[in-house]
């Protein structure tokens, strides 16, 4: 199947649409509620109007109904090249970090080019942009990466033996995973918050100065820190006189809980086709909408059903595509998963 989505991510609606279709011509008739919930507008932030998962949560919070678990993209099956092992992974992503767009800009008198003014807004851009890329923030450990950390270390033995050591005990040897994290971009990318520049802009024409310039960076905001602490942050950084205005983004999540019924379930279900799949919490750098769903529940997983053989990744990507076979073995998913283990005795 080729197209936009076709891999990110309408093949989850097709699979689980799918699974649905089966079910009902079969006559399967849970003893628990099913409740399919598709978004539009994820991918523009919501835009001008409101996310449909909050509708939908501010729905279900009015009819005083919690949800025993909510699955979404992300996660779920895969092998375990990223991360430099050999098996295959059963990922539950507990949680998200949040996202924040800060626009920074710097005013300035303008001008001809013939006649240039001195430290001219794009100077000021171009030295914030090096102050942020000078003063990362430091790297942090959280709970869920620790103990992810400690469940791939035996299996990391071959390809990172140094990292693989110290991953055993991430707590105790943090300090000295830090110079190997570039070994492991995965695993950096869950230890930051991170900058990343993006939109520059200045004057119009080559031969005028601009009497404003600015830059965006998008920040990704790993747990415990905030919209705001780190817009105090940026501020610290860069040079007196410019401006820091958030646009849009939202906050990390919660985390999830890791140890339920409902990750037993899944894994079970996993462990049907892939018997020695490594089981791992894990945090997403990137977003889904499963974000607003947290105020009714608190198994919030980003679980894809398809198994992820291939490493590289087509996803936003010309030629956007995902296999029959792999779609269908989706929809098998979760026929197995809602058939043989969340009917039993669920609410």
């Amino acid at each position: 199947v080729w197209g936009r989505g076709a891999d990110d991510c309408k093949s989850n609606i097709i699979a689980e649409m799918e699974a649905m279709e089966y079910l009902a011509g079969a006559g399967f008739e849970p003893d628990y509620d099913i409740y399919l919930l598709f978004g539009y507008n994820e991918e523009v932030g919501g835009g001008d109007s409101i996310p449909a998962p909050t509708i939908a949560a501010n729905l279900l919070k009015e009819r005083g109904i919690r949800l025993g678990c909510v699955l979404d993209e992300g996660g779920g099956r895969k092998n375990g090249r990223a991360e430099g092992i050999d098996a295959d992974i059963c990922s539950f992503t507990l949680g998200e970090k949040g996202s924040a767009n800060f626009e920074i800009s710097r005013m300035g008198g303008g001008g001809h080019s013939s006649n240039p003014q001195k430290d001219s807004p794009l100077v000021y851009v171009a030295r914030a942009i090096l102050a942020i890329e000078e003063n990362p923030l430091p790297y942090r450990l959280i709970p869920t990466v620790a103990d992810r950390c400690r469940l791939l270390a035996p299996y990391m033995k071959k390809t990172a033996p140094q990292l693989a050591e110290l991953m055993s005990e991430p707590e105790k040897n943090f300090d000295q995973m830090i110079p190997h994290l570039h070994e492991n971009p995965m695993l950096e990318m869950l230890c930051r918050t991170s900058f990343a520049v993006t939109m520059a802009q200045g004057s119009e024409a080559a031969n005028i100065m601009p009497n404003r310039a600015s830059f965006v960076v998008n920040v990704r905001l790993l747990q415990g820190d905030t919209i705001e602490s780190v817009k105090s942050y940026l501020e610290s950084i860069i040079p007196e006189g410019m401006e820091v205005r958030y646009i849009s983004g939202s906050e990390a999540t919660p985390i999830s809980v890791y140890d339920s019924k409902y990750a037993d379930a899944l894994f079970k279900t996993s462990q049907n086709s892939y018997p020695d799949i490594v089981r791992i919490p894990d945090l997403l750098p990137a977003g889904t909408d499963s974000r607003f769903m947290y105020p009714v529940c608190d198994c919030v997983y980003r679980f894809a059903s398809f198994y992820r053989r291939d490493d590289s990744s087509n996803i936003h990507k010309p030629n956007e595509n995902m296999s029959i076979d792999i779609l269908a073995e989706g929809s098998s998913f979760y026929v197995d998963l809602l058939t043989n283990y969340y009917g039993k005795n669920e609410a």
